[in-house]
């Protein structure tokens, strides 16, 4: 499992949970996941992507990336979940705002996540909640 952290600077939520989504498709493409399962706690962002017509709207450009990276040779799937459930997303997206640097790559999780995962914040197949989870996972 893998996850990231990034520091986009001030945005508004839905441009914020834009570029997270794009950013973690991305990073599931390019460690090579090919049947994945992208948690969205906002649905203003899942409405987006799925039905919006981005031709003249102003988010335009990460609509359509996120639609590229959708439509790759992949299962992806978007669905949403509860803001209460995606707890780990949550502390990922608090530590970027910190970082030094623009992006970060978790390969184990930081200690902040791994703190909530202890604190039993558990789905009921034992896996902490709000991360994204292959299925399946091919290099």
């Amino acid at each position: 499992m893998v996850g990231f952290a990034s520091h986009l600077g001030c945005c508004a939520n839905v441009v914020a949970e834009l570029h997270a989504l794009r950013m973690g498709l991305f990073l599931a493409w390019e460690e090579g996941y090919r049947d994945v399962i992208a948690e969205v706690d906002a649905s203003l962002v899942l409405h987006l992507v799925k039905s919006a017509n981005s031709s003249c709207h102003p988010l335009s450009s990460l609509i359509d990336d996120i639609r590229d990276l959708l439509n790759r040779n992949w299962r992806c799937l978007l669905q949403h979940s509860l803001r209460e459930g995606n707890f780990s997303a949550d502390c990922l997206a608090k530590l970027g705002c910190d970082l030094d640097v623009d992006y970060m790559v978790y390969r184990e999780p930081p200690d902040v996540v791994r703190t909530a995962c202890t604190q039993g914040r558990f789905d009921g197949n034992g896996f902490s909640q709000g991360i994204y989870s292959p299925v399946e996972f091919r290099v």
